[in-house]
C-alpha cells in the first residue's frame, strides 16, 4: 500500500492524519478493532499512529490497530 488512508483518491500515512488531531483533555479513548475494545492514551491530548493502546492481555500502537 502507499499510506493508510485515502483522501479524495490520495493515499497519506496514518500518522500524518491523526497528528493533526487533539482530543478535549481526554486522559483515554475507547476505539473497537481487531474483535476487541481497546483503550488508548493519548499525549496530551494528541492522537497519533504512536499512541498507545491496552486491551485486556494485549498492548499496541494506534496504527497497528487501524
Amino acid at each position: 500500500t502507499k499510506g493508510d488512508r485515502c483522501t479524495g483518491g490520495v493515499w497519506e500515512p496514518l500518522e500524518s492524519y491523526l497528528g493533526n488531531r487533539a482530543l478535549p483533555d481526554a486522559e483515554s479513548i475507547r476505539i473497537h478493532a481487531n474483535a476487541k475494545e481497546w483503550n488508548c492514551f493519548p499525549d496530551n491530548g494528541l492522537v497519533s499512529a504512536y499512541t498507545q493502546c491496552k486491551s485486556d492481555e494485549a498492548e499496541g500502537y494506534l496504527g497497528e490497530l487501524i
